[in-house]
């Protein structure tokens, strides 16, 4: 198993928290603050709706998104911006995903948009499966070359249709993609002020994300895993936007949670059976990890029989059961993921989750769907 993001075979996470590793990350963000833009034009809702068409309809041809200028991506992030808060005033952080008969569950896929698009060519475009659910487990940007494209195309998925739902991941926190990627992204193509506001809007669109899905009665999505204190009805009553989520005694701003147990919702990590159920994890900040006897806790303290998780967060070769674990699964979807420093990349092969649900909502069955070994991505390695 490679290790994100420094891809050393250690099983473990390097990745820590800035607020855990450095405390100056905090300093640059206050420092880099920007208000909301104000423009010197405005587009309607219709022509927001025809610009989220155009991004849809690049993603299903495997088109270039149009290069827009950075008033243009910042209204109408702030318009898909706007649609996703709709949505989570409805459902809350914790997303119910029903009436459907099948899913489809992705891993991380770090700013790969060519990745993107072929997943949605060989297994088709939500608007033409409206009985299946199309469910992203985060981590849409750093590390890839185009976290902009990939990140504005989910959104506007998740935003136009119901059977698509887009979740947080620790990467889609602004102390996270401040350091990795996303921002150095955008401040290199569209210039440093233009790119800060792009950065600022993009993220605040994050902020209206849920961090759990729920498929039927008894399939979990997420993208990290569970903590000894997370308790889905209190997670189902957050119904209202997130700038980020912190441990206990952590600062955070106006609208932050201050929560260990959806904290570790987007950071823990499975680990085999041991002296306890939870332990620390080398991430430090009050990440913990989490054994077959923590799951199994869980689902029972919650009635949900025959329960599964369904998760992202590490590398692995497109999709592996977790280390001692027969209900904890691992999907990571791009292939050639990119390392940090973004001048060599894995060879890993990419994966989704295809699964079936009875009628009642329960998992029937599932299995994974992989590209081919190669030696370079390319569109053949989806086929």
């Amino acid at each position: 198993m490679l290790c994100e993001p420094c891809d050393d075979e250690c099983g473990e996470h390097c990745c820590q928290p800035p607020w855990q590793s450095d405390r100056r990350v905090v300093t640059l963000l206050n420092a880099s603050s920007v208000k909301e833009p104000v423009y010197g034009r405005s587009i309607s809702s219709a022509s927001c709706n025809i610009m989220m068409r155009a991004i849809d309809n690049a993603v299903s041809r495997k088109e270039c998104v149009p290069s827009w200028d950075a008033e243009t991506w910042c209204v109408l992030l702030q318009h898909v911006e706007s649609m996703l808060e709709k949505n989570l005033r409805k459902h809350s952080l914790l997303r119910q995903v029903d009436s459907c008969k099948s899913a489809i569950v992705f891993g991380d896929l770090h700013g790969q948009y060519s990745t993107l698009q072929n997943w949605l060519r060989v297994l088709g475009h939500p608007r033409e499966n409206p009985d299946c659910a199309y469910v992203f487990c985060g981590d849409y940007v750093d590390r890839g070359p185009q976290s902009l494209e990939t990140a504005a195309s989910i959104l506007c998925l998740s935003a136009e249709n119901p059977n698509v739902c887009a979740l947080r991941g620790n990467h889609e926190l602004k102390e996270i993609n401040f350091m990795f990627g996303l921002s150095e992204e955008l401040i290199k193509r569209l210039g440093m002020a233009k790119g800060k506001l792009v950065w600022s809007r993009l993220n605040s669109a994050f902020e209206t994300l849920p961090i759990m899905a729920r498929i039927g009665t008894s399939t979990l999505c997420m993208h990290g895993g569970i903590h000894a204190d997370l308790d889905l009805n209190a997670l189902s009553s957050v119904k209202t936007r997130v700038s980020t989520i912190t441990p206990n005694g952590e600062a955070g701003g106006d609208s932050s949670i201050q929560n260990s147990s959806f904290y570790n919702v987007l950071w823990s990590d499975p680990k085999p059976s041991g002296n306890s159920m939870y332990g620390k994890s080398s991430r430090g900040g009050g990440i913990v990890t989490y054994s077959p006897e923590a799951v199994d806790e869980f689902f029972d303290r919650h009635g949900i029989k025959d329960g599964r998780i369904f998760r992202a967060h590490q590398v692995v070769d497109g999709f592996a059961d977790a280390p001692g674990h027969d209900r904890v699964h691992t999907v990571f979807s791009a292939p050639f993921a990119w390392h940090s420093d973004m001048s060599t990349r894995s060879k890993n092969i990419g994966g989704v989750v295809q699964m079936k649900l009875n009628s009642n909502g329960t998992l029937k069955s599932f299995k994974p769907r992989l590209t081919k070994k190669a030696d370079a991505e390319s569109d053949e390695i989806y086929d």
